[in-house]
């Protein structure tokens, strides 16, 4: 038993990056976090495109 905690963020991608990108990133994020945080049960990401494209130095 314990607790189990429920993850629900956002995260901004560059409006150019594809579709399949986004969601690798996404499936990415999400493994990451429950490979970190074990009591963390699930993780929804919702891919949100920048307000504008970052530069290479952001």
């Amino acid at each position: 038993m314990g607790y189990h905690y429920f993850v629900d963020m956002h995260v901004e991608v560059d409006p150019q990056m594809t579709v399949v990108r986004s969601h690798e990133i996404a499936h990415d994020v999400k493994n990451h976090i429950r490979a970190q945080i074990p009591t963390v049960h699930d993780v929804m990401v919702h891919i949100e495109p920048t307000p504008q494209p970052l530069s290479k130095t952001q």
